[in-house]
């Protein structure tokens, strides 16, 4: 029977203890591809273990990421809330214009009774009646356009000219009723006086509340972080009257 020789150092062995001792010792030749074929070990995304992994530029990448997704979301919240703070001054806007709306309503009914209860007295200042009939038409029909569009510059202004169109000729009735003392005697024309002489002085209220409202959203959207919204929803300041 043939005796087999006795496994030794022979080369073979000796290379593969070279080999495990280098790999073992980290010898900068090895690599995980090695032992492959040149063409494919080429291919394999991973680096040689003799080039470090660069992993500062890594770091950094992502953190400046973060960084920017963190003032990008801090800006997002800043302007949901100056969303929300707008849409309250809005309101008070429409809130303030709905009150002084209501007191030109009791106006313009107390300003009719009164014109219903002097109007055979003051036949001969018929067109003085029919000229205030007419402004007061004009300043409700502009009322309601603000009540429409309570934030629109130029439907407060047309109002605002339609209330001072109607000044001159109520302040020519008020002459007229001065001059016709008789008018004193009629209850439905003195309760008539009464109620218009206090809705004016309401009216005066109403109109410095409005102005306070609009005044208060005007200066919002002047306002960081608010007026970015500006151009966004094209909104645009109130006016006063």
């Amino acid at each position: 029977m043939p005796v087999l020789p006795a496994a030794g150092p022979g080369p073979r062995g000796l290379g593969g203890c070279a080999r495990a001792g280098r790999l073992m010792n980290g010898d900068a030749a090895s690599t995980p591809a090695q032992g492959l074929p040149p063409d494919l070990a080429a291919s394999l995304p991973w680096p040689p273990l003799d080039e470090p992994v660069a992993t500062e530029g890594f770091w950094f990448h992502w953190g400046s990421s973060l960084l920017e997704l963190a003032l990008l979301l801090m800006l997002l919240f800043w302007m949901v809330g100056a969303w929300g703070r707008l849409s309250r001054l809005r309101t008070g806007v429409a809130q303030a214009w709905g009150q002084l709306d209501d007191v030109l309503m009791r106006r313009a009914a107390a300003l009719d009774m009164l014109i219903a209860a002097v109007r055979d007295v003051l036949l001969h200042e018929a067109g003085s009646l029919q000229a205030l009939e007419q402004a007061q038409a004009h300043q409700r029909e502009a009322a309601l356009a603000v009540r429409i569009r309570p934030h629109a510059a130029e439907a407060v202004q047309a109002w605002a000219a339609a209330e001072r169109e109607m000044a001159s000729p109520l302040a020519r009735l008020q002459a007229l009723l001065e001059q016709h003392a008789e008018v004193d005697d009629r209850e439905d024309a003195m309760r008539a006086r009464i109620q218009l002489e206090e809705l004016n002085g309401q009216v005066g209220f109403g109109r410095q509340t409005f102005n306070q409202a609009v005044q208060a959203y005007n200066d919002a959207l002047t306002e960081f972080p608010t007026r970015l919204l500006v151009p966004l929803f094209r909104l645009s300041p109130g006016a006063t009257v």
